[in-house]
């Protein structure tokens, strides 16, 4: 398997924290399956990077109840797939589990629309940037990653 011709600051974090779960993932390929917790955030996101691209243009947030359906709808795709779970949410179960991970992510959406979104105007969203870092031997590797939201206040 071809060695990244790139880095991620989430591959340098990995690989700073495990070299060995840095192997398996960014060498061998093998990607764990997400724990309810990733999926819940990454469901978060989903729903907040859709509002924040159209209010760049727009300058109004969608409806908290259209947030809410992007949440729910990408909370239910990625259960569709494989799952960790730990020892006592096997207990509790997968299905009750994908429900408790829904119901808190609405009650999340709902405050941060209330409390945040509201008071940001973005003028830049997953904005991309690249970093060459350079190694010991001298060679160079591209480090990416994103800005998930710049607001017209420098936020």
């Amino acid at each position: 398997m071809e060695i990244t011709k790139s880095l991620s600051f989430s591959a340098i974090n990995m690989y700073s924290r495990c070299g060995l779960q840095f192997y398996f993932r960014y060498i061998e390929g093998i990607i764990a399956p997400p724990r309810p917790s990733i999926i819940q955030g990454k469901a978060f996101h989903q729903a907040y990077e859709e509002n924040y691209k159209q209010k760049k243009e727009s300058f109004q947030d969608m409806k908290v109840s259209d947030l809410i359906d992007i949440y729910v709808e990408d909370v239910e795709k990625r259960f569709q797939e494989e799952v960790l779970l730990d020892e006592e949410e096997k207990t509790v179960g997968l299905e009750k589990i994908k429900d408790k991970v829904k119901g808190e992510g609405v009650f999340m959406v709902e405050a941060y629309h209330r409390e945040i979104a509201s008071k940001l105007q973005p003028v830049e969203v997953e904005l991309r940037f690249d970093i060459p870092v350079e190694l010991p031997d001298g060679g160079i590797v591209p480090a990416m990653g994103y800005i998930d939201l710049i607001s017209d206040k420098g936020e």
